[in-house]
């Protein structure tokens, strides 16, 4: 299992939840044209009941 989160300021501003990794790099694509100064983009992996981050993008 797989999640994605747009954040602001460190405030969250979407998050959304993906059973296939497929599925994950569509909506990341997506939110990168959504990508402004002082957002990322952190996805997370489910390992062992727990979140686990995976990746992470900051615009600049």
């Amino acid at each position: 299992m797989y999640k994605i989160e747009l954040q602001e300021n460190e405030k969250v501003l979407i998050s959304k939840e993906f059973l296939k990794y497929d599925d994950l790099v569509n909506c990341s694509e997506e939110l990168l044209k959504q990508m402004g100064l002082g957002r990322q983009m952190i996805i997370y992996e489910k390992k062992n009941d727990k979140w686990a981050k995976f990746g992470e993008w900051r615009a600049r």
